[in-house]
This record gives structure tokens, C-alpha cells and sequence, in this order.
């Protein structure tokens, strides 16, 4: 009697039971597949934020290139790039112009004109000789004069290089893209045109665009293994720099 008591508590408790623990595997399998749903769903955001905010930079920087391509128009700023006059009144000519077009564009920390002839770099304020712009003025940790001095003219109007550490005046940090112009139009400089890109304006930019507050942009150089984000550059080292090097994402949640 007692073992028939037992069996048929036990047939009633799996019969309680069963439904139950289906519920919760249903419950957790919903979990689970939402939660799956949401991360790609932000995922997929992030990716397309990104990208619109990319094209967004590119706009800008084509934008600046047309500025420069403009000033093929203009002889006397042409002429003096490209060291046919070197006058005083003509560098200073030239200078107001860098002026305005870094006044004019807020994700423009610098200009600089490096005139090989005279080996002289011409600023929107001041004019150097070219070791000691690049050595002690503007010292690229990743381009240094030897670098710049033997830059060659590529087949493009401009060329986008990797981000840098730039010490300017032997203590103050900045973190830079050069935008290296070698040719105005169709017209070759026998000389070089360096714009250099602000970094943290560019990743302060990216707070219009991304979907989370936990976001963050970064730009990664992987050439040289570093990292930059606003006000910082860290080593770029381990699963990071092997998927950067995979899928050259510069998207990083």
C-alpha cells in the first residue's frame, strides 16, 4: 500500500514537474535567442552609424582637398610653392591663405609647406628650416626629416597617412593624421603640401553619432601597433590586432 502511495506521488510530482521545466528551457531558449537578436541588432547599428560617420569624415577631408585644388587657379600662391618666388611679400601671401583655410576648417590642426629647395618649411605663421621643424617644431614620431625629404610625388593628388604622435616644441603631445598633397589638379609641386588632421576633433565628432553611450571610436595604426583614441595612443596588442588585421574593422564596442 505504502509503495503504491510512493509511485503515484512520484507519477503526480512528474506530472507537476514536466510542464514546469519545459516552461523554464522554453523561458531560457527565448532568453537566450533574444539576447542573441540584441547584440547583432546593436551590432548592426554601430556598423551602419559608423559607416555613415566615416563618410561623413570623408566628405570633409574631400572637401578640404577641393580648397587646395582651387588654389591652382591662383599663380602667385602656385608659383611661390613651387619655389619660382620666394619674396618675403610672396610667403606671406601664401601664409594668409594657409591662415584661412585652417581658420575655415576646425578638423585642421596644422599647414605646412615644405619647400625643398631652399630646405625651408613655410607654417601659416612662421618659417622654419626643415631640420628643425621636423626634429624640434613638429617632430613625427612615425616620419621623421629623412622621411619627409625623400617623400615622392604618388601617382594621386593626396595621400592619407597612418596616424602619429607628434611632439610639438619638445613637450606637447598631439595625435595627428598628415594629409600629404603632391599634386594641385594636374599640375605636379615639385614640392609638398602637409596638412595635418586633429584626431581628437575627429573622435569628438563620433558623440553625434554613435548609438550607445558605452561606444567608443578608435583609429588604429597597424603598421606601427598603436591605438588612438581622444587624448591617448596605447599599444595595439593581442585579439584586437589580429581581427584588425583580418578584417581591418576600426570598430570597437
Amino acid at each position: 500500500m505504502n509503495n503504491l502511495k510512493s509511485h503515484s506521488f512520484i507519477r503526480l510530482m512528474s506530472l507537476i514537474s514536466l510542464p514546469a521545466i519545459f516552461s523554464c528551457l522554453i523561458l531560457f531558449s527565448s532568453f537566450f535567442i533574444y539576447n542573441s537578436n540584441y547584440k547583432e541588432t546593436i551590432k548592426n547599428n554601430s556598423t551602419i552609424t559608423l559607416e555613415h560617420f566615416c563618410r561623413h569624415q570623408d566628405e570633409t577631408t574631400q572637401n578640404i582637398s577641393l580648397s587646395i585644388s582651387a588654389l591652382s587657379e591662383d599663380k602667385r600662391f602656385f608659383d611661390t610653392v613651387e619655389g619660382v618666388l620666394t619674396e618675403t611679400a610672396d610667403i606671406t601671401y601664401v601664409q594668409k591663405i594657409l591662415r584661412k583655410i585652417k581658420l575655415n576648417t576646425a578638423l585642421i590642426d596644422s599647414i605646412a609647406i615644405f619647400e625643398k629647395t631652399s630646405q625651408s618649411v613655410y607654417t601659416n605663421n612662421n618659417i622654419y628650416t626643415a631640420d628643425e621643424y621636423f626634429s624640434t617644431r613638429f617632430n613625427y614620431e612615425n616620419y621623421n626629416y629623412e622621411f619627409w625629404a625623400d617623400y615622392k610625388a604618388p601617382l594621386s593628388e593626396k595621400t592619407i597617412l597612418p596616424p602619429s604622435i607628434v611632439t610639438e616644441n619638445g613637450e606637447n603631445k598631439k595625435y595627428i593624421i598628415p594629409v600629404v598633397f603632391t599634386r594641385i589638379n594636374d599640375k605636379h609641386l615639385k614640392n609638398i603640401i602637409i596638412m595635418n588632421l586633429d584626431i581628437n576633433y575627429i573622435i569628438s565628432q563620433y558623440d553625434n553619432y554613435k548609438v550607445s553611450d558605452g561606444s567608443s571610436f578608435y583609429l588604429a595604426n597597424t603598421r606601427t601597433k598603436q591605438l588612438f583614441g581622444k587624448d591617448k595612443c596605447e599599444e595595439l596588442t593581442g585579439e584586437l590586432y589580429e581581427q584588425l588585421e583580418e578584417n581591418t574593422s576600426n570598430l570597437k564596442n
